[in-house]
């Protein structure tokens, strides 16, 4: 028997610094900061919205590219975006 299950996922806060997203701090302290934190508030109001994995990454992907003169798009970023999607709806398979 194939179930079909779908699982929906909150939050109830998140608070990732622009140095734990691995922007470039050093360079744009108060840019990072903004940065980080509109990137905070997408992923908060995407996952609580109840959109999917899939979405919340094209979302964030969208957010992310918008930043990518801070650091957004690099490999660091991504990964812990990756690490904070595993953490919220689980690994994936």
């Amino acid at each position: 028997m194939k179930l079909n299950l779908q699982r929906t996922a909150r939050i109830d806060s998140l608070q990732v610094s622009p140095d734990e997203w691995e922007l470039f701090t050093r360079s744009y302290p108060e840019e990072c900061r903004l940065a980080a934190a509109e990137m905070n508030d997408t992923l908060f109001e995407s996952v609580n919205s109840g959109k999917t994995r899939r979405e919340v990454e094209k979302r964030m992907g969208e957010v992310m590219r918008k930043h990518a003169d801070l650091g957004a798009c690099d490999t660091e970023p991504r990964w812990m975006l990756e690490r904070l999607l595993n953490k919220i709806y689980g690994e994936e398979e």
